[in-house]
């Protein structure tokens, strides 16, 4: 992502009692808990843990032969002092498999169930902690340590049918990311019209990749992409927010960061100003910002027999972006809110391949694997993303509550000759609806029954056509050459329903649930790809219809 700000906070657990839910359904179980530590104190914790296995719905559901399953937890004790501040532990995990095994039956193969056996392992972790210190009653520093880790490892093998099907091992790949991160910032109101701001954020990274495989032909075993690399990553920044009027205030600011692998470093000025009249709220933002790309990119290795590797890639700058956004915002009747946005988008220092033959940016780029076969990256390339986003929404009153988003947008990116193309995310447009409603079933709220819908439509990404005459003679997926990304998909679209019954008693609730994601089992289009051994392009498309019943216990 180039742009987009995702910032999740787990809430402190109840002070006050302690709450307990418990949940068994078609997708497995999940339990929580939350309370105080002991009654009348103000420390708490609030833990969570879910299984889930998709065998269960394997006869109602197609996952294309391959069946995951997963569990994840979450955990934060906030711990209040009375002298040395607040303290707080939290951590998000979760482990997933996904695993295949074809028929034991030759004849059954078939390109959409072929000979391949998987065994497919995912996991990630983040943990940290997390200080807040006042240092006088306006004025606090909050300080953060955490660390996080990745990893995906994948094995391969096929069925031997003259060796009464044996496993044959044909591949394996293991992908890690980790990262450790530090960070504080002051933050002092100095009076009823200004507040400051600064912090400093230190980050270590790291990564490694394997990925090998059997060539058949050379009968040996050989390297698709390897490497691995770590780094360090610096950002500081300062804010004052300014209270000119009681109706309209100005933050701005600055933002540096530096990036040790190559010694890049970006300095930014960022301004915002809001202003508020009776129920009409008014923003305008503008500022620079930048991002390092992920370290394999830099680290990117071009393998030659007999010869050192090197790495084209590891003088790449920092990715920059030019930012502008204008808002406004209405409080309506019965509770509704409108809002809407315009925005600009400039991308430059954006790394393309040095070739006049590839239209390679690393703006479409889905993953490392992406940079596969590509020559060496320069910071040429630029990019542009433009739109208007609307949106209604109510939230839960009067039982019942909805919300309606629609946007428009052009998203394009140039290449090493400067030529322009749309990007793939280029859909032109998303719209989502959503909303639910409960009815009373008695007159004191004991039994509740539940409805709740979501429709989401946005144009398809955009594809790059591909030269079936040249894919064929070359063995290989060949592009059409300077069309990259003018085909568009079908149009995505997805309905989801749900319904639930509630019986709410003295110190319990039970809930029967019952949710269903593509009711209209709409199989959306994923992606095309040439097919070498059939010698013909085929698709790929997205889960259809996905039921789940559950039942819930609150206590």
């Amino acid at each position: 992502a180039l742009s987009g700000v995702f910032d999740m906070k787990l809430r402190n657990g109840n002070t006050e009692k302690y709450e307990h839910t418990f949940q068994l359904g078609a997708l497995g179980t999940e339990v929580a808990t939350e309370g105080p530590f002991k009654r009348g104190g103000k420390a708490s914790y609030l833990v969570n843990y879910r299984y889930s296995t998709l065998a269960l719905l394997d006869n109602i559901v197609s996952f294309g032969g391959v069946l995951p399953k997963y569990q994840d937890a979450s955990l934060k004790v906030n711990i209040p002092t009375e002298r040395a501040g607040t303290f707080s532990v939290w951590a998000l995990g979760g482990y997933n498999t996904a695993y295949k095994d074809p028929v034991k039956d030759s004849t059954k193969w078939t390109d959409d169930d072929p000979n391949f056996v998987l065994k497919a392992d995912n996991m990630m972790g983040v943990a940290g902690i997390t200080h807040t210190y006042f240092t006088g009653k306006n004025s606090y520093i909050k300080t953060i340590i955490s660390g996080s880790y990745e990893k995906t490892k994948e094995n391969v093998d096929t069925l031997n049918p003259s060796d009464g099907y044996r496993d044959v091992h044909v591949s394996n790949q293991s992908y890690i990311n980790n990262s450790y991160k530090f960070s504080i910032l002051y933050n002092t109101k100095l009076n009823n019209k200004n507040t400051v701001r600064v912090g400093a954020i230190a980050q270590q990274l790291g990564y490694e990749l394997s990925n090998n495989f059997y060539d058949d032909d050379d009968k040996i075993w050989k390297s698709f992409m390897n490497g691995d690399g770590t780094t360090q990553y610096y950002q500081a920044y300062a804010q004052w927010k300014h209270r000119m009027t009681e109706n309209f205030s100005i933050t701005s600011g600055v933002h540096g960061s530096y990036y040790a692998l190559n010694g890049s470093y970006s300095i930014e000025p960022r301004i915002a100003g809001v202003y508020t009249s009776g129920k009409n709220t008014f923003s305008l933002a503008t500022g620079l910002h930048s991002k390092p790309e992920h370290i394999s990119t830099y680290m990117f290795q071009t393998k030659q027999q007999g010869q050192a590797d090197t790495y084209p890639n590891k003088d790449l700058g920092l990715l920059k972006a030019y930012h502008a956004v204008a808002g406004y915002e209405r409080q309506l009747p019965l509770n509704i809110r409108f809002k809407t946005e315009v925005y600009y988008q400039y991308l430059y220092n954006i790394p393309v391949e040095k070739d006049s033959a590839s239209g390679f940016s690393i703006i479409n780029a889905m993953d490392v694997y992406s940079l596969f076969n590509t020559k060496e990256l320069v910071s040429d390339g630029t990019g542009q993303n433009y739109g208007i986003d609307l949106s209604l929404d109510r939230s839960f009153l009067n039982n019942y509550y909805f919300m309606a988003t629609v946007s428009v947008y052009k998203s394009t990116y140039t290449d090493y000759l400067g030529d322009e193309y749309n990007t793939t995310y280029d859909r032109g447009y998303q719209v989502n609806v959503l909303g639910g409603k409960e009815f009373r079933l008695d007159s004191k709220g004991r039994k509740i029954l539940g409805l709740n819908a979501k429709v989401l439509y946005s144009g398809g990404m955009m594809e790059s056509p591909i030269d079936i005459n040249q894919s064929i003679a070359a063995g290989e997926t060949v592009l059409v050459p300077k069309q990259y990304f003018t085909k568009q998909v079908p149009a995505y679209f997805r309905t989801d329903v749900g319904v639930y019954y509630k019986i709410n008693a003295k110190r319990v609730t039970h809930s029967f649930q019952l949710d269903i994601q593509n009711v209209t089992n709409r199989e959306n289009m994923y992606y095309s790809y040439f097919d070498n051994k059939a010698g013909a392009i085929k698709t790929v498309n997205q889960l259809g219809f996905f039921p789940n019943i559950s039942y819930r216990i609150d206590f």
